[in-house]
């Protein structure tokens, strides 16, 4: 059985009936970076500088409304606590 990193490798010859998968994973070869966990990731790509401005402060009513916007056990259950705290969270200007 053939895994994906076999499809990238110069040693694994694409099968026959899979030219368009290996066509793209042979056109996609050294394009990512990995494996990194997300907080070296925004230590890499997204460092915090003297002039980045602080993250305003969830009130408690804001902090139990994003919780329940991820306790939703699908999209649809999440659609009303996700536009609350929109409402919430528009007071705060992103100028």
């Amino acid at each position: 059985m053939s895994s994906f990193h076999e499809c990238l490798s110069n040693e694994a010859a694409p099968a026959a009936n899979n030219k368009i998968k290996s066509t793209l994973a042979y056109e996609m070869k050294n394009r990512f970076v990995g494996p990194l966990g997300a907080e070296q990731f925004l230590m890499d790509y997204l460092p915090c500088s003297a002039s980045m401005p602080p993250a305003p402060r969830l009130s408690e009513e804001e902090l139990e409304a994003l919780k329940r916007v991820a306790a939703a056990t699908s999209e649809i259950d999440m659609y009303s606590s996700f536009v609350f705290i929109l409402l919430l969270l528009s007071r705060f200007s992103l100028t």
